[in-house]
C-alpha cells in the first residue's frame, strides 16, 4: 500500500502521528503532490502543530483558491490558533467556502464554532437553524445547535436539538453531555444524572462532567434541594443589602435563620457524599 493510502487510513483512525509519517514521506518523494500536503496538513493540526500545518494549507489555497476543503481546512487551523485575528480570517474562509458551495454543511458548522469563541451565541444559534432547513437529520448540526442554545441560555431547546442528535449517534460522549448540561438547567435532575453518566461512561477523561453530575445527584434529594434553594435565595440578595440583613439578624439574635440552614445543608451534603462514593462512577470524579 502507498505510504499516502496509509497515511489516509491512519488519519481516518485518529492516528495523527502515523498519518503525518506516512503523509510527509509521501510530499518527500513529490512535493507537489496536492493530496499528500493536504493530508500531511490535517495530521499535523490533528497534532496541534498549527505553525507547520498552516504554511502547507495556504499553499494549496493559492494553487486552487476555489477548492472548498483547501478553505475549510486553513479555516480550522486559524479557529485553531484562536485569536481575534485568527477568528476573523477563519470567519471569512468559512464563509467562502460556503458561498462556492452552499449544500456543503462542513463550512457552516465551522463559522457557527467561530461565532460561539467571541460569544456570539444567538448569531450561531440562527445559522444553525439556516443550516437546517438545508440538512434537517444531519446529527453533527443538531449537536453544535444544542451547545449553541445551552450558552444562549436556552435549555429547552438545548435538550431537544441533543435529543436529535443522540437519534443518530446514541454513543457520543458530547451529545450526552449537552444533554445532561440541559436538563440540569431545567431542573431535570434524574435525566441530567443519567446523560451525565453515559458522557462519562464514554469519555473517562472528561473529568470536567464531574461537578455537574454529582450535583444532580445530590439534588435529587427533597431536603438538600430545599435547603440548597433556601442559601440560594439568601446568596441572590445584593451584597448591598445582604451584609446589613445579616448585621440585623445578629443583633435582633436571628442569625440562626442563616447559621441553621447551612449546617443543615452541610450534614446532608455529608451524608449524600457517604452514599454516592460508594458509586464507582461517581467516586472516580467527587475530591
Amino acid at each position: 500500500m502507498p505510504s499516502i493510502d496509509r497515511a489516509i487510513a491512519a488519519l481516518e483512525l485518529e492516528r495523527f502521528e502515523d498519518a503525518r509519517r506516512e503523509a510527509a514521506a509521501a510530499v518527500s518523494r513529490s512535493s507537489d503532490d496536492p493530496t499528500a500536503r493536504y493530508v500531511l496538513a490535517r495530521a499535523l493540526l490533528g497534532l496541534d502543530r498549527l505553525d507547520e500545518a498552516e504554511p502547507l494549507a495556504a499553499s494549496l489555497i493559492a494553487e486552487e483558491p476555489d477548492r472548498t476543503d483547501w478553505l475549510y481546512l486553513l479555516g480550522r487551523i486559524r479557529r485553531a490558533r484562536g485569536g481575534r485575528d485568527d477568528l476573523r480570517s477563519a470567519e471569512a474562509l468559512f464563509r467562502r467556502a460556503m458561498t462556492l458551495r452552499p449544500d456543503e454543511a462542513e463550512s457552516a458548522l465551522g463559522l457557527a464554532d467561530c461565532y460561539i469563541a467571541r460569544g456570539a451565541f444567538r448569531q450561531a444559534v440562527a445559522l444553525l437553524h439556516q443550516q437546517l432547513a438545508r440538512h434537517p437529520d444531519d446529527p453533527f448540526i443538531h449537536q453544535q445547535l444544542s451547545r449553541a442554545q445551552l450558552l444562549a441560555g436556552d435549555g429547552h431547546g438545548a435538550a431537544a436539538s441533543a435529543q436529535v442528535s443522540l437519534y443518530d449517534q446514541p454513543d457520543d460522549a458530547t451529545t450526552h453531555l449537552l444533554k445532561g448540561v440541559a436538563c440540569y438547567r431545567k431542573s431535570e435532575y434524574h435525566a441530567a444524572e443519567k446523560h451525565l453518566r453515559e458522557a462519562l461512561r464514554l469519555d473517562p477523561s472528561n473529568t470536567d462532567v464531574g461537578g455537574v453530575l454529582v450535583d444532580a445527584c445530590r439534588r435529587q434529594n427533597g431536603v438538600y434541594r430545599a435547603l440548597a434553594g433556601v442559601l440560594g435565595a439568601f446568596g441572590s440578595i445584593p451584597g448591598a443589602l445582604r451584609w446589613p440583613l445579616v448585621l440585623v439578624l445578629v443583633l435582633t439574635g436571628m442569625i440562626g435563620l442563616v447559621i441553621f440552614p447551612l449546617l443543615l445543608l452541610l450534614i446532608v451534603r455529608w451524608l449524600l457524599n457517604r452514599r454516592l462514593r460508594r458509586d464507582p462512577i461517581l467516586a472516580s470524579v467527587m475530591n
